[in-house]
């Protein structure tokens, strides 16, 4: 019995998956480890995530890419679908994968093995692109962002959403075409405690037996409170909106914490809105690396954090702002 369990990116899939291994699931033998994102594990095996990537790539992708369209599978991507399942199936009892890859392509694994059920995770478009830019910001900061993923973000506007938008649309329409092998849940009902490895069990009939909730969940490791996500394109906020109603129509835990989706917006038609706040949270994280570094070697750190910040994004920031330029005058002194 398999379980591919889908969710965008920061939906909370990872803690989701994490109760269910706990329950008897087993996610995968070579899984990703954890990192400052996921200190707990991102629970995700590495080898659907690596043909997600080069799928995503043939098609001149990436995980990032906002795409509208289906992704088309040749035979020999379908060919490793059967191959995986079938290893999978050979040598667990009970057995899923998470991928927020999977999104895209969640329907072809659907088609291809019939025998395969499918736990959906949603969560507020606010939290998730809160989120993405949080990482983004820390990645583009400290340099380690990779091919420009990141700087997206930072730089093409009301990026985040777009993504959650097109990543969910797409679950949407497997939960359509698959009710009977299909569940639909809220990351919010399960951080107030909902034992999905129960539900799991008794819809989808997979051997589970449910841990606790509480023993296996970290709620201070999600973040909850956020503020409105300022948008630029008001067609996609609504767009998200129509997309939640109908995961909650979906859910039978009902409505969530969060009403209708559209309340998690403010209009931004400038985009300045979501700058300012990018550039408070560049400056929070650029006092945390100027920090870090000044534990090691002072004059160093000096020379190197102020040529850091003369470069873009941070050159940007710098001609636009008093809160830049003053930071820049602490660190030089």
């Amino acid at each position: 019995m398999g379980l591919a369990i889908g969710g965008f990116h920061r939906s909370g899939t990872s803690s989701v998956t994490q109760h269910l291994a706990q329950s008897g699931l087993n996610p995968g033998t070579n899984l990703i480890g954890a990192n400052e994102y996921n200190r707990y594990g991102h629970f995700e095996d590495w080898p659907p995530v690596t043909f997600h990537d080069e799928v995503l790539a043939a098609a001149g992708l990436d995980w990032a890419s906002v795409t509208y369209n289906d992704i088309p599978l040749v035979e020999r991507d379908r060919e490793f679908i059967r191959g995986y399942c079938a290893e999978r199936e050979a040598n667990a009892p009970v057995w899923g994968f998470k991928d927020p890859r999977v999104c895209q392509f969640l329907g072809h694994w659907m088609d291809v093995v019939p025998s395969l059920k499918a736990l959906i995770v949603y969560r507020s478009p606010a939290e998730c692109s809160w989120s993405l830019y949080r990482r983004s910001v820390r990645e583009v900061v400290q340099g380690t962002d990779r091919n420009q993923t990141s700087a997206r973000f930072l730089t093409e506007p009301d990026h985040a959403l777009a993504l959650w938008v097109t990543h969910n649309e797409k679950l949407l329409e497997v939960a359509r075409r698959f009710p009977e092998r299909t569940i639909v849940v809220g990351h919010a009902s399960f951080a107030a405690g909902r034992n999905l490895a129960s539900e799991v069990r008794d819809r989808l009939g997979l051997d589970l037996e449910p841990a606790d909730v509480a023993d296996t969940f970290d709620a201070k490791a999600v973040t909850r409170a956020v503020a409105p996500l300022p948008v630029m394109n008001w067609e996609l906020a609504s767009a998200a909106g129509d997309i939640w109603d109908e995961f909650e129509s979906l859910d039978t835990a009902g409505k969530g914490n969060f009403g209708h989706a559209a309340a998690q917006f403010s209009d931004d038609p400038t985009g300045l809105i979501l700058t300012n706040a990018l550039l408070t949270l560049q400056i929070g994280e650029t006092r945390k690396l100027v920090d870090r570094e000044f534990n090691h070697n002072k004059e160093k750190a000096a020379i190197k954090v102020a040529r850091k910040l003369k470069r873009w994004p941070f050159s940007l920031f710098f001609s636009r702002s008093d809160k830049y330029r003053s930071l820049i005058d602490e660190i030089l002194k």
